[in-house]
């Protein structure tokens, strides 16, 4: 940015040294020619002067165009900067959040756990109470069996 204004800066010294160097001859023309030819003269330097004007306010709009643009991406980048700020705060507190606060985390992380060992416990008990009384039953259904067969041969014996 500070290239391109000092290479404005330089442009426009540069033309006014021209506009003075050419005043000066135009003068030095002038004042040995005649009232006729001065009159041109004067015509054609004002002719001239206005094209330089126009010409210098074409080059101040395109370095302001050029400071603009500039601008405009200096804007855009501490945009971009300020929302990667904001966002590295967030996660900066986010974390120091959660490390202060893992004792608890750790805490309920373990309850969790207890609660789905307890859980588990439970069904594995009701499982083995469900097979062992199976089993007592199978054992009280067997003794049915052997006892009736053992009355009915008593009592074919007797």
């Amino acid at each position: 940015m500070l290239r391109a204004k000092d290479e404005a800066l330089t442009a426009k010294e540069t033309d006014l040294e021209d506009r003075e160097t050419k005043l000066r001859e135009a003068l030095l023309i002038v004042t040995q020619l005649g009232d006729e030819t001065k009159e041109l003269l004067l015509a054609k330097g004002e002719l001239e002067a206005q094209r330089l004007r126009i010409r210098e306010n074409r080059m101040k709009r395109s370095v302001q165009g050029i400071q603009n643009r500039c601008l405009v991406l200096t804007f855009d980048a501490w945009k971009l900067y300020s929302l990667r700020q904001k966002r590295n705060k967030y996660m900066i507190a986010r974390c120091s959040s959660a490390m202060s606060h893992r004792v608890q985390v750790a805490a309920w992380r373990s309850w969790v756990d207890f609660v789905e060992w307890r859980q588990d416990a439970r069904e594995t008990l009701a499982l083995w109470e469900t097979k062992v009384m199976r089993r007592d039953q199978y054992r009280g259904f067997t003794a049915w069996v052997e006892g009736s067969r053992l009355s009915r041969l008593s009592r074919s014996t007797a």
